[in-house]
């Protein structure tokens, strides 16, 4: 895939001719489907294995990379946040059809829904003799109940207008900007025990 920074006089690197780029695309958005990710079944195996194929992907689904057992049984602890917008502000953040077409299964981010950005969601059965899941939902940001809330990219910091205005945040601790967001998520893991 092409990082944010690539070098585009480095060819060895990164082949930005069309059909690379259309492949990287393709590749990124069919590492998102339900077949990939979910496990659902494929309607249509020989054309997802052409796909696969086409792709240069070797595994049939995220599964094969990282299986339930890996993730829930590995000792390691999850946190998760999440982001909801109320309402769509269109002079800060342009066209609203992502949000749109996503209203329908529950609220969301303007990219995903709240419920799959949520850790403790997640359907993984606990281990053996394990008391309790190791994946946790700390928080989603939605800002003050004035406010349109919160999208997707506040938490890349890259745009002040992905956050609420001053007077409208996210009630204390998590009432700061992007940066400030970030150190309370550390304060949150030092209280966690890391």
């Amino acid at each position: 895939m092409l990082s944010e920074y690539y070098n585009i006089n480095d060819p060895s690197q990164y082949n930005l001719n069309t059909a690379h780029k259309y492949r990287t695309f393709l590749h990124a958005v069919t590492n998102l489907t339900p077949f990939y990710m979910g496990s659902t079944p494929v309607l249509d195996k020989r054309g997802w294995n052409e796909l696969r194929s086409y792709l240069g992907m070797s595994e049939d689904g995220w599964r094969e990379l990282v299986n339930a057992n890996n993730e829930r049984c590995n000792g390691v602890e999850y946190f998760s946040y999440g982001a909801h917008i109320r309402r769509w502000n269109q002079d800060q953040w342009g066209d609203a059809t992502a949000y749109a077409l996503l209203r329908p299964l529950g609220r969301n981010d303007g990219y995903v829904t709240v419920a799959s950005q949520r850790f403790d969601l997640v359907p993984y059965l606990p281990c053996k003799g394990q008391c309790s899941s190791n994946f946790h939902h700390v928080k989603t940001l939605d800002g003050q109940i004035w406010s349109h809330g919160y999208n997707h990219m506040f938490f890349s910091g890259r745009n002040p207008w992905d956050g609420p205005a001053k007077g409208a945040r996210e009630p204390a601790p998590y009432d700061g900007d992007a940066a400030g967001f970030y150190v309370q998520v550390l304060r949150d893991l030092k209280s966690a025990g890391f």
